[in-house]
Order: C-alpha cells, then sequence, then structure tokens
C-alpha cells in the first residue's frame, strides 16, 4: 500500500509518512506493516462493527492461506 493512500486513511498530510523519522512515526509504520488492514478500518471512520468485519475477514483469510 503506498504512503498516500495510508495518509489519506489516516487524515494526516502528505508525505508525512515517508519523512517522520520520529519514534511514533516508525511505531506507527511498524503497527501498519504487521496489521495493514488497520488502515482499512480507518478508510471507514473507525466504526467498530466495519472494524470487526475487517478483522473477522483478515483472520479467515489467513487461516485459509494457510491450509
Amino acid at each position: 500500500m503506498k504512503y498516500s493512500a495510508i495518509e489519506r486513511a489516516l487524515g494526516i498530510p502528505q508525505n508525512t509518512l515517508e519523512k517522520d523519522k520520529s519514534a511514533s512515526g516508525k511505531a506507527l509504520k511498524k503497527i501498519i506493516n504487521t496489521f495493514p488492514w488497520i488502515v482499512d478500518v480507518a478508510d471507514k471512520k473507525y466504526d467498530k462493527k466495519e472494524a470487526k468485519r475487517i478483522m473477522m475477514k483478515n483472520a479467515v483469510d489467513k487461516i485459509v492461506d494457510q491450509s
């Protein structure tokens, strides 16, 4: 996923992720790298029902991929 799409979903200024070298910027990149579906949750305006659906779909997809 491109930084621009992530920044748009998170509602942060353009080029923030690319330029940010702070500890919080690095932590955010690690979270997104570990849980890329979290950007989809942000794109859905953090709706709890959508967040659960997205998380469960991701979990099922991971289980199916391992079979």
